[in-house]
């Protein structure tokens, strides 16, 4: 029940458990770098913020190989509320995890347990970049309502929300499943949303500058990148001062780049 935290520039890996866990209102979690974290069987977490939470800020994180990388649950008591949580240019994929463990992971996971009187709402999901997660970037379950997802560029890795989450809007999304890509235990292809709105590109390669499953990590866009100037502008309210994961300010051109990084030249 923490009030008025930030958590900013750590680079956490290898611990006992969890990343970062906790609970409490206006939370501010940006800048920290955080992997390797799944050599126990305590089911690590990278960011375990379990109970009610408010006004919850999560950014410009980089996260990968942990058994879920941003997990929001509510368990299984009663009258808990997650809500007001804007999760924004951050990186989540995983590596080695699945290489040494065989793992899935999970990218934000959501779940207000079986509580009818807990409840999840005002989730804001945009300017992230997932990449192979062997498992759904996006899981939302139970009592969650009025959801957005802008923005974002799902890698190898989709979304699943089902049909009775309520006031979920999903649109302005780029989706790719690499032909022979790893296979995994769960949904590791690009799925969007069941009602995916109309200006999300499907089956569409974001051109990075350099990715190759468990070798190379640059997420950053490419001149010829059709996720350049295909975000929403003036559909979704966004911080002020709003960068991209470098601090390179967005937009650089006449709309939003999808993903967490903006496209200001060609990379040297």
């Amino acid at each position: 029940s923490a009030d008025g935290v930030t958590i900013r520039g750590n680079n956490i890996h290898y611990n006992g458990k969890d990343g970062v866990r906790g609970n409490g209102r206006n939370m501010l979690i940006e800048y920290n770098t955080m992997y390797d974290q799944f050599h126990t069987d305590t089911h690590q977490d990278a960011l375990d913020l379990a109970g009610s939470n408010y006004n919850i800020v999560i950014r410009y994180n980089t996260i990968s190989d942990f058994t879920q990388l941003i997990y929001l649950p509510l368990h299984d008591e009663p009258n808990l509320t997650l809500e007001n949580i804007e999760i924004y240019g951050n990186i989540l994929y995983t590596n080695r995890y699945w290489t040494v463990r065989g793992g899935e992971a999970p990218g934000i996971f959501i779940d207000t347990g079986t509580q009818a009187t807990s409840r999840a709402q005002n989730i804001r999901i945009h300017s992230n970049t997932f990449a192979w997660l062997g498992y759904n970037a996006i899981m939302l379950y139970n009592q969650v309502s009025d959801v957005t997802i802008r923005n974002n560029i799902f890698y190898q890795s989709g979304i699943d929300i089902p049909s009775s989450i309520p006031n979920v809007t999903s649109n302005y999304n780029l989706f790719y499943t690499q032909p022979n890509a790893p296979s995994g235990p769960g949904s590791e292809t690009a799925i969007p949303y069941q009602n995916e709105g109309p200006n999300s590109l499907r089956n569409v390669d974001p051109q990075f500058v350099n990715y190759d499953f468990f070798t190379n990590f640059d997420f950053r866009l490419k001149s010829t990148s059709p996720a350049i100037d295909k975000g929403a502008l003036g559909t979704i309210t966004v911080p002020a001062n709003f960068t991209d994961l470098w601090g390179s300010s967005r937009p650089q051109g006449t709309a939003f780049d999808m993903g967490a990084y903006e496209f200001v030249g060609a990379v040297q």
